[in-house]
């Protein structure tokens, strides 16, 4: 049952007195996959106009109370 789960998942199996197997399979340098994404803050024109709307209340804010 292990091996054909590890057939179906691309694994390997390895039974326990074939250690030399095992050893060989150690040896096998480990892939890195790196992902990035990047969204850009003032491109989009939802965020750009939060951000300006979140200044103009900080503005108001300031104003009535004079904090200016």
């Amino acid at each position: 049952m292990l091996k054909r789960i590890s057939e179906v998942s691309g694994g390997h199996f390895y039974a326990a007195s074939d250690t030399a197997a095992i050893l060989r399979f150690a040896e096998q340098p480990v892939k890195t996959t790196v992902r990035r994404s990047e969204i850009p803050l003032f491109d989009h024109p939802l965020l750009l106009g939060l951000i300006i709307l979140a200044l103009c209340a900080e503005w108001y804010l300031r104003k009535r109370y004079q904090l200016l």
